[in-house]
Formats: C-alpha cells, structure tokens, sequence
C-alpha cells in the first residue's frame, strides 16, 4: 500500500467520527496553509474541511476551538453573511483527539475561492470591507474571555528578542549562511517598538488575503477563515497584516528580491474599503499607528521565518533546506518598500478616514 492510499484510509476512519451528512466519495489533501494539514471530503451534495492540527504550534487546541466556537457563534448573530462553522464529532465536542493526534471539521463554504496575491484593485478593496465587517460584528463581544492561543504571538519586541537567543545557541549550524543578513534585521530594531496602548480588542491575528474567501460568481468577499489565532489584539495589527499580504507585489516565497514591492495602489483600494465603514469604531491612537504597524507586521514576519530557519523549520512548512530563509529575506524586502514609502501610506490613511 503506498503513502497516499494509507493516508486516505486513516482520513476516512477519522471522518467516521463526525456526523457528516451523506456518504464519502473521495479524500484530497489541500497544499494551502503554513502549518496544519488540510483534506476536502466529498459527499455528494455536502464537502467538508478535515484537519489535522500541529501540536508543535497549538500546544492547546482544545482552548483554539473554544475561541473558534465562541467568535463563529457570535458572528452567526450579528453578522449577515456566512461564517466559518465548526462541525462538532459524535461526542458533541468540536475536535476528535485520537491516539494523541487532534483532528477538527469545518462546513466547506461552496462555490468560493481565496488568493496568495489578488489580481483586481476589488480584491483589496473587499479585504477592506471583509476586515471591517469582522471588527464591526465583534465590537460588544468581550475580548478578554479568549484564551491566548500562542503566547507572544504578535510580540515583536519578543520575537527580536527570540531572533538573538536564536543566534546564540544556532541550534543546527545555519548561522553562518545568514550572518549579514541577521545584521540587517537587527539594525532595524526600533520596528519592533509596541504600540503606546494597549490590546482590548477581539483580533484575527492572521489577517493574510489567503484567509478570506471570495465568491466565484462575482468576486465579492464571502468570510474570513482561519481562526486558529483569534486572540485580544489590535486592529493596527490585523490592518497592517491585511495591507502587508494583499499589498505585496509577489507571495512570500519570491526569491527574485528585485520583484518584490509594496503596491500603492492596492493600498489604495484596500483603505477605500476599510476606513470608511470603520469611522467612529477607530480610536485617534489607533489611526495614529496604522502606519507603522504595516512597517512593524513586515519586519516582525521576517524575523519569524528568520528564526525558524536558524531552529530548524519547526513551525512553518517547507519545501527546500533554506525556504524559511527565502521567505526571510523576501518579506524583510517587503519592509523596506513600505518603509520607502511610509509618507504615501500615511496620506493615503489620512484622506480615508475622513
């Protein structure tokens, strides 16, 4: 038996502990997704979302699915689109541990689409309105009951810090093949400053364009996806993050440096849908710091994929000894562009949130 007729045996076995409607005509394995493993099961008339989660990175994934289930419920009431639903196994809880391995299910939300890059000025533009519909759903719900599902995850003081341990101990011998480059990271240290107030609102924390589905019948946003981070945060940084992946000239993994770049123009239109449906839900600091949180989202990503290469690649997934490495240099590429362009950012917010 090869590895994938075993895998889909496996799948299929774990399926049989959801109640999922219908019967089960194939397995496929999805390639989207850093960190965990992703299968669409067919049944006819009805798909669903399989995944295995990395332990390594969610050490308390039962705590993941509490807070994916409290923010998806809500949103079912005081939302009017469609919401990322959990489907809850046989035992009436939203996940299945078997032998030390755990598994949850998602409703496949049909006829949609999602993006590393988008290829209109009305992709960015609908992020925006897609960011601002999440905010303003979430606005009386309290923050402070989810839990902290990675702790320090958008820390980036912290992870500087990580960075310098990192090199220190150079856990499995790649330093070397990076000494300049750690150099040029650390040189901009005063990116990782944190923000002059504090985290009080109900955040996604990985607010890339590829968690947001599109409609394959006219291109508008459908939901945000990927909760596995919704944790107390800051709107600067979901922004930031929005701007940060949707804006980008290429995808992460860009080796040709002379490609990358920050897009104006898709700034542009990701701020023409965003600020106008946040007036009055923004506060002035929080505007005051939309800015330099996209300058700080960048550089904080570049030393994530940084400092899991110097460990190893224990946290993203890679294709080749140096992927995180790339993806380094490509998103640290990424921050200067925007950095460059720090004064046509600051006026294209200003004359949105007008």
């Amino acid at each position: 038996m090869d590895e994938i007729a075993a895998k889909e045996i496996e799948i299929k076995g774990i399926a049989s502990s959801f109640p999922f409607d219908g019967c089960l005509n194939n397995v496929s394995q999805l390639d989207q997704g850093h960190i965990n493993d992703t299968y669409l099961l067919d049944y006819g008339e009805k798909r669903y979302i399989l995944q295995k989660v990395n332990l390594s990175v969610f050490k308390k994934p039962v705590e993941v699915m509490e807070n994916i289930v409290s923010v998806s419920s809500y949103l079912k009431l005081h939302s009017s689109g469609r919401v990322l639903t959990p489907v809850f196994s046989v035992s009436g809880v939203p996940y299945l541990w078997k032998d030390g391995v755990f598994y949850r299910a998602f409703e496949y939300i049909e006829d949609s689409y999602s993006l590393l890059v988008p290829s209109s000025e009305k992709h960015h533009e609908e992020l925006g309105k897609a960011l601002a519909g999440f905010e303003i759903a979430l606005e009386g719900f309290d923050a402070s009951v989810l839990h902290e599902t990675i702790p320090h995850f958008h820390d980036t003081e912290w992870r500087l810090s990580q960075l310098v341990s990192s090199v220190e101990k150079d856990a499995v011998g790649r330093k070397g093949k990076a000494l300049r480059f750690i150099d040029e990271i650390l040189m901009e240290a005063s990116y990782a400053k944190a923000y002059p107030f504090s985290a009080r609102r109900v955040a996604h924390n990985d607010l890339k364009i590829s968690n947001l589905l599109f409609s394959k019948k006219n291109d508008k946003a459908i939901c945000l996806v990927d909760f596995d981070t919704l944790m107390k945060g800051y709107y600067d940084d979901d922004f930031a993050d929005a701007a940060r992946s949707s804006c980008s000239l290429t995808n992460e993994d860009e080796n040709d440096l002379s490609k990358v770049g920050f897009s104006l123009d898709g700034f542009t239109s990701l701020s023409k849908g965003y600020f106008p449906k946040m007036r009055g839900a923004l506060e002035d600091d929080e505007i005051e710091y939309m800015a330099y949180g996209i300058e700080k989202m960048s550089y904080e990503l570049a030393i994530r994929f940084l400092v899991d290469y110097l460990e190893g690649d224990v946290y993203f997934k890679t294709d080749y000894p140096e992927h995180n490495l790339k993806r380094a240099e490509c998103q640290f590429a990424l921050f200067r562009d925007i950095k460059a362009k720090e004064k046509e950012i600051k006026d294209i917010i200003r004359l949105n949130v007008r």
